[in-house]
C-alpha cells in the first residue's frame, strides 16, 4: 500500500478530515491532498510528524504490504497506547525499569486472575 493510501486509510479511521489532518500535521490541506492521491510523498519532517499524529512508526508508514513489520515491533490497535509506547524510549533507565515492574505485576495478576477464574 501507497503511503498516499495509508495516509487516507488512517485519517478515516480517525474520523478526521484532511483539512483537520492538516492541520493537525501543520501543513496546507492541498500538500496532504496530494500526498493522499499518491501525486508527491510527505517529506521526511513531515512523515515524522504524521506518524506521530497517528501514534505509529514512520517504518510502519513507509512499508509495503506484506513486508514483516521492523523486528522488535508489535501490533497495537489502540492508538493512544501505541502513540505512547513510540516515545518509550525517551524515558531514562530508572524510568523504564519501573515502567517494567508495572507492567509485568499487571500482567501477573491478569494470570492469576485467569487461573482462579478456571474451574476445578
Amino acid at each position: 500500500m501507497s503511503v498516499g493510501k495509508k495516509l487516507t486509510r488512517l485519517r478515516k479511521a480517525h474520523d478526521w478530515t484532511q483539512a483537520e489532518l492538516a492541520e493537525r500535521v501543520g501543513v496546507h490541506p492541498r500538500h496532504l491532498s496530494r500526498w493522499e492521491r499518491g501525486l508527491f510523498n510527505p517529506p521526511l519532517k513531515q512523515l515524522g510528524r504524521i506518524a506521530a499524529v497517528f501514534g505509529v512508526s514512520t517504518a510502519e508508514l513507509l512499508s509495503e504490504d506484506g513486508e514483516p513489520p521492523p523486528r522488535g515491533t508489535i501490533a497495537v490497535e489502540d492508538p493512544e497506547l501505541r502513540r505512547l509506547l513510540s516515545r518509550i524510549d525517551e524515558l531514562d533507565g530508572e524510568d523504564l525499569q519501573a515502567l517494567k515492574r508495572v507492567l509485568a505485576d499487571m500482567l501477573r495478576l491478569k494470570d492469576i486472575e485467569g487461573v482462579l477464574r478456571k474451574p476445578a
